[in-house]
């Protein structure tokens, strides 16, 4: 097996730009370990009577 040189952890606003990310880092070498996970900002602001946050997708790859 491959020894891991590098590690790095990806962040985009949504899943649709997480894989350009992604996709764009897999074609310079690294390879996605583990799930994506998804976090939300506090909230941004309050529209009517809903919270509105931001929600961003993480990616971790190594190569």
């Amino acid at each position: 097996m491959k020894s891991i040189k590098e590690y790095k952890v990806v962040m985009a606003q949504g899943t649709g730009n997480l894989e350009t990310v992604v996709n764009s880092l897999i074609a310079e070498g690294w390879q996605p370990i583990g799930g994506v996970f998804i976090t939300q900002s506090p909230v941004v602001k309050r529209v009517d009577n809903y919270d509105v946050v931001e929600t961003f997708s993480h990616q971790a790859l190594v190569r």
